[in-house]
């Protein structure tokens, strides 16, 4: 039988410290321990609007990124560290169709998958790094509302 107090194991952005696949161990009902203390939490960073171009601050600066992409708009990703992730929530403004692109991504699908284009509408990517040279990016959610 399954020990209910620990959980599936699973990738967590901009976790440091150790692996950033780690065996959650509950610490409380609602809390989980990441192996080297309780209450770990992601930090946010607010971008405000992307603009044409827009470069990102590693995951140090925030592992939990937000902007608002008010024009076409192409992100240049930071340095390639091992071992570091983040996540970005692009929301579109109130006019929409605006388009993102990403340099230095690797894509699970093999290229940048289509943003969402309709007016508010929120997509969240994540991105990792494994070997220090590239970072590797997968759209988490798309047309949230």
């Amino acid at each position: 039988m399954a020990d209910p107090n620990i959980a599936t194991p699973v990738i967590v952005p901009g976790l440091r410290g150790g692996s950033t696949s780690q065996i959650l161990k509950k610490n409380s009902n609602t809390d989980f321990d990441y192996g080297w203390g309780a209450g770990y939490l992601e930090t946010v960073e607010a971008i405000g609007n992307s603009g044409t171009t827009k470069t990102l601050n590693g995951p140090a600066s925030g592992t939990m990124k937000t902007v608002t992409l008010n024009n076409n708009c192409t992100f240049t990703m930071p340095s390639a560290v091992a071992g570091e992730s983040f996540s970005l929530e692009m929301t579109q403004d109130g006019t929409g169709s605006r388009i993102p692109t990403f340099t230095s991504v690797r894509w699970s699908s093999g290229s940048m998958p289509a943003a969402s284009t309709a007016i508010n509408a929120i997509d969240v990517l994540a991105f990792a790094c494994f070997d220090g040279t590239h970072w590797e990016g997968v759209q988490v959610a798309k047309g949230l509302a």
